[in-house]
């Protein structure tokens, strides 16, 4: 018989049925047939600027204890 089945259908007007559309709702059909986000980078930092800011902060830690024992040094010096 007649049965209604709705993902025979294309609602996005991509040519993919949305039966075998990977993204149904976007009407792009690179994205719909190879189930891609587009070509957007994510905006991640990076490693390398990662591994620079974590070396200052070890530095700036370091100088801070090291004039701290430099300090403790001077008074019985006196």
């Amino acid at each position: 018989g007649n049965y209604y089945d709705p993902l025979e259908k294309d609602m996005d007007n991509d040519g993919i049925p949305d039966r075998y559309d990977n993204d149904f709702r976007s009407s792009n059909y690179f994205e719909s047939t190879y189930d891609v986000d587009g070509l957007k980078k994510d905006d991640k930092e990076s490693t390398l600027g990662k591994l620079e800011k974590y070396k200052a902060k070890v530095r700036e830690e370091f100088s801070l204890a090291q004039e701290d024992i430099d300090k403790e040094k001077d008074k019985g010096a006196r």
